[in-house]
């Protein structure tokens, strides 16, 4: 049982690097339209948000050995963390009106 979870976490991880990556080419690719900067940008957000879900599950041996506090705040830290400077890059460019 752990190993066939141990492999969903890898498999929504890639999951996610794999969808960040085909929605942040198109997102680059399209940058003149803003509707396309819109959407490109939402999608990029989420396939990185699915991403962190999936590192924080692999990781979450070595985060129960931290103290308990600890425990439940890093992961959210570094998540909380990834996705603001993500949303600086995604989707900060498709509201922006200068543009």
């Amino acid at each position: 049982m752990a190993k066939e979870e141990e492999i969903m976490e890898w498999i929504l991880f890639l999951m996610g690097i794999v969808l960040f990556v085909f929605t942040f080419r198109l997102f680059r690719k399209n940058n003149k339209d803003k509707n396309s900067l819109k959407l490109y940008g939402l999608l990029s957000y989420i396939s990185l948000a699915i991403a962190i879900i999936g590192m924080t599950l692999i990781m979450k041996p070595i985060y129960m050995r931290l103290p308990d506090d600890l425990a439940s705040l890093i992961p959210s830290a570094i998540g909380v963390a990834i996705i603001i400077i993500a949303s600086h890059f995604l989707i900060k460019p498709g509201f922006d009106e200068k543009k």
